[in-house]
């Protein structure tokens, strides 16, 4: 349950080394910016495929409650269709 709030404490880590590892001077231009925000958005999307595997492993192994894996599978399934239906993973998204 705690990986889908966390998606976006690794985007933000992801960003910010991304941000890092430009090599310009004056840091980050705007050509370079679909590519940096494209890393946050896939960094949110494995964050949150994480939480869909391990809701998936809760279930199997039996974990109590029940419902709180069960939860955790249809909210993180939820959010990765999401993704996957809008694209937000393409570049120049935000356009």
């Amino acid at each position: 349950m705690l990986l889908t709030p966390s998606a976006m404490l690794a985007a933000s880590l992801a960003l910010v080394i991304a941000e890092a590892l430009v090599d310009k001077p004056g840091g980050i231009s705007m050509s370079y910016f679909p590519r940096v925000a494209r890393t946050g958005v896939l960094a949110m999307l494995a964050c949150i495929t994480a939480g869909v595997v391990s809701a998936v492993i809760a279930m199997v192994r039996g974990e109590r409650p029940r419902s709180l894996p069960l939860l955790g599978l249809v909210t993180n399934s939820f959010l990765v269709g999401v993704f996957w239906y809008f694209e937000f993973y393409k570049l120049g998204f935000g356009q």
